[in-house]
């Protein structure tokens, strides 16, 4: 691997890691709205501007990384989903069952966030 690849290889692996956290403090603040206040809907609905555009970002850096597949397309994948959850919640009214999906969508997003780092540490790695 050239060695002008590794930082920004580096940056892939950093900025996966963090959304994978944020994916999950963003299933532990819909937590505390159910189990302790209510009002931590409002953290949960402001919190997810913060991180909706990681992957876009991840995958914007892997063509500057020159990594593929699993790094490459997974962030594009999991920024759908993302588009998606916006569904299930702006739809609760009209499509309950479908809305019943948010919270699945939420574990399959922290799981494509593990998967992915664990592919863009491989690759940092060489």
């Amino acid at each position: 691997m050239p060695e002008r690849n590794r930082p920004v290889r580096l940056a892939i692996v950093c900025l996966t890691a963090l959304f994978a956290v944020s994916i999950a403090i963003q299933i532990y603040i819909a937590g505390m709205a159910v189990f302790i206040d209510a009002a931590h809907w409002k953290d949960h609905t402001n919190f997810v501007h913060i991180i909706e555009l990681m992957p876009i970002a991840i995958f914007i850096l892997s063509f500057f990384g020159r990594a593929r597949g699993t790094v490459r397309w997974l962030p594009l994948a999991m920024f759908g989903l993302i588009i998606l959850q916006y569904a299930t919640a702006h739809l609760n009214a009209k499509l309950p069952y479908f809305s019943a999906l948010h919270p699945l969508i939420a574990v399959i997003l922290l799981w494509m966030s593990l998967y992915t780092l664990k592919h863009a540490y491989r690759l940092w790695r060489g």
